[in-house]
C-alpha cells in the first residue's frame, strides 16, 4: 500500500507543478497497483472505491486536475490510510 500512496503523492506533486504530461502514465500505474489491493477491501469500501474512481476519472477527463489532486488527497488516500490500519 506504500506504493500506492506514493503515487498519489506523486500525482498530486505532478499537478501543482504543471507536469500534467505525466499524469497519464501515473494514473495507470496506479491502477495496476490498486488492482491487486481492492479485493482485500470490504464490500463497502468497494463501493466507496467504485465512486471515487469514477469521480477521479471524470475530473480527468474534464481536465479539473485541480478536483483531480481534492479526490486524490481527501478520498483516495483516506480509504487507502482507513484500510492499512486494518
Amino acid at each position: 500500500m506504500n506504493e500506492i500512496l506514493t503515487l498519489i503523492d506523486d500525482i498530486q506533486s505532478n499537478i501543482f507543478a504543471y507536469k500534467i504530461e505525466l499524469l497519464s502514465k501515473q494514473v495507470i500505474q496506479l491502477s495496476e497497483e490498486m488492482a491487486t489491493w481492492v479485493s482485500f477491501l470490504s464490500e463497502n469500501d468497494q463501493n466507496t472505491l467504485n465512486i471515487v474512481l469514477n469521480a477521479i476519472l471524470a475530473s480527468y477527463e474534464k481536465k479539473d486536475y485541480l478536483m483531480l489532486a481534492d479526490l486524490m488527497e481527501f478520498e483516495l488516500k483516506r480509504l487507502v490510510l482507513d484500510n492499512m490500519h486494518q
